[in-house]
C-alpha cells in the first residue's frame, strides 16, 4: 500500500512540476510581455498604485513576504518556515499589507489584483528604463 501511494504521490509532483513550465512557444514571462505593452514606466506606476490606495512602496518592501506565500499556496506555515520566520509574523504582515492596500484575502478578485501588481513590480533588467521613458 505504501509504495502504490508512493507512486500515486510522484505522478502528482511531476503533474506540478509540468505545470510551472512556461507555455511552449514563450520564452518571455507575460509580466515583462505586459510591461512593454502598457509603455511608460510612470504610466504603469500611475495604473497600479490606483489599484492599491497608493500603497505599491508597501507592496515592494513586502516583496519576500508575498513571494514566499504566494509560492507555498497561501499556506502560512510553510511559507514561514521557508523564509525563517514565525507564522504569526507572517500572518502579521500580511493582514497589515491587506489593511493598507484595501484589498481582500477572501476575495478571489483582490488576490489576482495583489498577485499582478506584485508581478509588474518585481524588478526586471529589461525593463528598468524602457524606450521612451523619462524618469
Amino acid at each position: 500500500m505504501v509504495e502504490v501511494t508512493e507512486i500515486i504521490s510522484r505522478a502528482l509532483l511531476k503533474d506540478e512540476q509540468r505545470a510551472c513550465l512556461p507555455a511552449s512557444g514563450s520564452g518571455e514571462p507575460l509580466a515583462q510581455v505586459i510591461r512593454r505593452r502598457i509603455g511608460p514606466k510612470s504610466e504603469l506606476i500611475e495604473m497600479l498604485a490606483a489599484r492599491v490606495n497608493g500603497r505599491l512602496e508597501l507592496i515592494e518592501k513586502s516583496g519576500p513576504t508575498l513571494d514566499a506565500w504566494l509560492a507555498h499556496g497561501g499556506n502560512l506555515s510553510a511559507a514561514a518556515q521557508a523564509m525563517g520566520a514565525h507564522r504569526n509574523s507572517l500572518r502579521y504582515r500580511l493582514d497589515n499589507l491587506f489593511r493598507e492596500t484595501g484589498l481582500r484575502p477572501d476575495c478571489a478578485q483582490d488576490l489576482e489584483t495583489l498577485v499582478m501588481v506584485r508581478a509588474m513590480l518585481r524588478p526586471t533588467t529589461e525593463f528598468e528604463t524602457p524606450p521612451g521613458d523619462i524618469e
